[in-house]
């Protein structure tokens, strides 16, 4: 059994209207793209192997809202967010596979 617990998604995507960039442009879009792409594969990944016996708790943050991971000032809102995420489901979880071994 595995319970993943996510630190919240960030939304992403490349906004303009025109991207014709050359490299330099594209290299910080592409890094924080794929940077965020990883935690997705270990997810998928989990859910292959595991499935029932595998729970992710990994709220999302509006889509207006861009948490980077170094970013301390937003700790009161993070902190904030955490404790209005519903878990109903994860209890759900722990009570049907945890509290069965």
């Amino acid at each position: 059994m595995l319970l993943s617990l996510g630190t919240g998604m960030s939304l992403q995507y490349v906004k303009g209207q025109s991207h014709d960039w050359g490299y330099a442009q594209w290299v910080k879009p592409l890094i924080n793209l794929m940077l965020d792409g990883t935690a997705g594969i270990a997810d998928y990944q989990c859910r292959q192997i595991l499935d029932a016996r595998y729970h992710r708790l990994a709220p999302v943050f509006p889509p207006e809202i861009t948490v980077p991971m170094d970013d301390v000032k937003k700790i009161p809102y993070m902190i904030e967010f955490a404790e209005s995420v519903p878990i109903e489901s994860t209890i759900a979880w722990l009570n049907e596979y945890w509290s069965a071994t």
